[in-house]
This record gives C-alpha cells, sequence and structure tokens, in this order.
C-alpha cells in the first residue's frame, strides 16, 4: 500500500517510483507486498481517475511485481506508461488501446497481447524485456498495431514452444524498428517472428538477432514494406 501511495503521489511531479532493487527472478518468487502493486492501480492511473493533476512524464515505476492482470483493453490513456524491470503475474492486454508512449524494458511477463494497440510515440521492449508464450496465440501479439515513434527490442528474449514469439501481422511503425541482440524461439508453420503485410516507415535492424524455429520458419514477412 505504502508503495500504491507513492506512485499516486509521483503521479503530478512526473518522479520514478523505485519499488526495489530486486531481480526479476525475485520479483517472480517473492509475494511481500512492499514490493507489489495492484494492476487494477495501474489502470486506474492511466485512465487519469487519481484525482490529482497529471505529469506528463506519466506513470513510471521500477522494480515491482504487479499482481493481477493489467488489461488496458480500448483504454484511451491519458499518460505514458513506464513499467521497468517488472514482473507481471498474468497476460498483459493492451488491445485496442491508446497510448502516449510505453515502456516495459526490462520486464518479463507470459504474453503482450497489443493488437490493434495505437501508440503516439516510442515503444519500448529491450533490455531484456521476456515473454514467454505457451500456445499458438504467440508471445508478443502486435497484430494491426500501429506505432508513430520507434518499437525497440534490442535485446528482448521472445520464446513460445508452441507457437509464433512475435505475431506483427499488418503492424505499421512510423519510426525505426530495432533489433539488435533480440533472441526470437518459435514453433511451428507459422513461424518464429511474423511481419506479413507489416510496413516500418524508419529502418529495420536485426543486428546480432537470433531468430529460431525447429518446426518451421524462422521469420515470415511476405509483403513486408520497409521504407529505410
Amino acid at each position: 500500500p505504502s508503495r500504491e501511495l507513492a506512485l499516486i503521489d509521483a503521479l503530478g511531479s512526473g518522479c520514478v517510483v523505485e519499488c526495489s532493487k530486486l531481480t526479476i527472478e525475485q520479483l517472480a518468487a517473492t509475494d511481500d507486498p512492499r514490493y507489489c502493486v495492484r494492476a487494477e492501480l495501474l489502470r486506474e492511473l492511466v485512465l487519469g481517475r487519481s484525482g490529482g493533476p497529471l505529469d506528463p512524464l506519466g506513470v513510471r515505476l521500477h522494480g515491482a511485481r504487479i499482481t493481477g492482470t493489467l488489461d488496458l483493453t480500448h483504454v484511451p490513456a491519458t499518460v505514458g506508461i513506464e513499467l521497468r524491470n517488472c514482473f507481471f503475474e498474468h497476460t498483459v492486454f493492451l488491445v485496442s488501446a491508446r497510448l502516449p508512449w510505453l515502456t516495459l524494458a526490462g520486464s518479463q511477463l507470459s504474453v503482450l497481447d497489443g493488437d490493434g494497440l495505437q501508440v503516439d510515440g516510442d515503444v519500448l521492449l529491450g533490455d531484456g524485456f521476456t515473454a514467454i508464450g505457451e500456445d499458438d496465440y504467440g508471445a508478443v501479439r502486435l497484430l494491426g498495431a500501429h506505432i508513430k515513434g520507434q518499437l525497440n527490442f534490442n535485446g528482448a528474449r521472445l520464446s513460445n514452444e508452441a507457437g509464433p514469439a512475435l505475431i506483427g501481422d499488418g503492424l505499421h511503425v512510423n519510426g525505426d524498428v530495432f533489433g539488435g541482440g533480440f533472441i526470437a524461439t518459435g514453433a511451428g508453420e507459422l513461424g518464429a517472428v511474423r511481419l506479413p503485410g507489416a510496413r516500418i516507415v524508419g529502418q529495420l535492424n536485426l543486428n546480432g538477432a537470433e531468430l529460431t524455429n525447429q518446426a518451421g520458419p524462422a521469420l515470415i514477412a511476405d509483403g513486408l514494406h520497409v521504407a529505410g
């Protein structure tokens, strides 16, 4: 509760709430309330329901265990979200959400479902961001998403033993897509990384990336258009 109060107070100043210095593994194992923040509270904050003025720097939380399910489906967020080095108990739903910007760098979750997501700025999913899918639904889904800034997967690790690691069919990125050191492991005929029909206005950079699929294509990108 004290961390949640600090988070509400920080919304007015744009300060970062440093919940802990614990590793992702330690956050996954702990149920200490000092390190936990309810997903339901985060939803209320990005909707502007904290009751006070919101700093443009948005919701900024580091090193927390996010309890419950963060469901921002169809949410028109009033501020951006920075949840860095956090552990999420459940799937994160961003289906058809509208966000100013999104940072989940260094965080770990099971599935990120961002079909139809619209982001006015950057989406940062690097620095060890980890998603672990378990079925053909994909570990990270950005089907038909539109990102007006950059999409950054530098150093991210996506894996799925039963389907694609990344589903980006019809993804539209106005900026660059960075995947330096990106590791994606998928399974099956749908491919490990899917970008068919995607449009990238800037560059697509996968320097040092490792895309693996023992039972099908590593990369499917039919109709991909890269203007940079």
